[in-house]
């Protein structure tokens, strides 16, 4: 953690050593923390309402001079989705996706990249799972010592709704892709205390699926994933590793083509990775 970042800039994740993690109010904050800290870089706005009536909160930046879709369609430049907290117990993306937008913003990761493209960031897709906090909610988790709820306040699981569309949070989603129409949409999960060796899974796609010149560009931008990550020293696999038989690892791994009730057969469809 950087010594000199602004307290209003950092997350409750950086501040308990990874111990916690924040509410929406922390959200919330954190989003008018970067609008007001980078005005021509960031925009903060509401997207839609929950069941529960909750703000649903994204941030768009961008150094292009895009910070609307109008902007990124006249200027051609190429949009990354973030989306976190779909499902709320893995707050792993939100909080990650904070920090790593903090760092594009002040130069520390990847300098120049917003000046090539813009990032959409959805930290907590479900809001309403997200308020329901508890230490049991995810007992087999290495952290947060409380973390959300997976469902919506309807009971709803979101990665099962992109096709659907039942959940009002979900209505809401689909609005914000019409209108920002990203190329890349990293829907960011943790596995629920899963002992795996590997260290993270990548499950691109249209590899399994789409028009030749989409696959063949998948399996591309997947490959170029997996070989960065295993040289910064990570273990990465390019599937999730679902065992064929439940708790017998030597029955084996089996891939999965996913269906448009998930984020990754959803763009898929859309023609979008």
């Amino acid at each position: 953690m950087p010594d000199k970042t602004p307290e209003p800039l950092l997350t409750l994740a950086e501040q308990s050593a990874f111990q916690h993690t924040g509410r929406t109010d922390e959200v919330a904050r954190l989003c008018e923390a970067f609008a007001h800290t980078w005005p021509d870089a960031v925009r903060s706005f509401e997207y839609g309402r929950s069941a529960e009536g909750r703000p649903m909160l994204a941030l768009i930046a961008s150094r292009s001079g895009a910070l609307s879709p109008e902007e990124l369609r006249r200027r051609k430049t190429p949009l990354l989705m973030l989306q976190g907290g779909i499902h709320p117990g893995e707050s792993d993306g939100k909080d990650a996706g904070f920090i790593a937008l903090r760092e594009l913003l002040n130069g520390t990761a990847a300098p120049g990249s917003l000046e090539r493209l813009a990032i959409l960031f959805v930290p907590a897709f479900n809001v309403d799972g997200h308020e329901r906090f508890g230490r049991w909610n995810r007992p087999n988790q290495d952290g947060p010592a409380e973390m959300g709820w997976r469902a919506t306040a309807q009971n709803l699981n979101l990665n099962r709704d992109y096709m659907k569309a039942e959940a009002p949070e979900m209505h809401a989603m689909l609005r914000l892709i019409d209108e920002w129409d990203p190329l890349i949409c990293a829907d960011l999960h943790v596995t629920d205390g899963a002992n795996f060796e590997p260290d993270i899974s990548l499950q691109v796609e249209p590899v399994h699926q789409g028009d030749p010149a989409l696959y063949a560009t998948g399996v591309q931008l997947r490959d170029a994933l997996i070989e960065k990550l295993a040289a910064q020293g990570s273990l990465p696999l390019p599937f999730y590793p679902d065992l064929v038989e439940t708790d017998d690892p030597a029955s084996g791994f089996h891939l999965t083509v996913y269906s448009p009730r998930f984020s990754t057969g959803y763009f898929a469809c859309r023609n979008r990775f």
